[in-house]
């Protein structure tokens, strides 16, 4: 007789929904941080939820968001300093 083998496609698919949430925890944990240093100001967390709707749910390139983002952001910033 022989034994089965239990590494199918459920098995796979169990192994990476373990690591889909592994990595949102470490998204979540990594937000929080950088949450605490942002300050409670409107314009920071303006910025950046375009750069995470940019890159990540849009997925365009990093390099292209903050090239557009940045302009604006120091625009912004200059502004509400005068």
């Amino acid at each position: 007789m022989t034994e089965q083998v239990h590494t199918g496609p459920h098995l796979a698919s169990e192994k990476l929904n373990a690591q889909h949430r592994y990595a949102a925890g470490e998204e979540l944990a990594w937000l929080r941080g950088m949450a605490s240093i942002l300050p409670p100001h409107w314009r920071p967390w303006l910025f950046t939820l375009l750069a995470f709707a940019g890159v990540g749910v849009l997925r365009w390139p990093l390099i292209g968001v903050l090239g557009v983002l940045a302009p604006f952001g120091i625009a912004a910033a200059w502004r509400a300093g005068r």
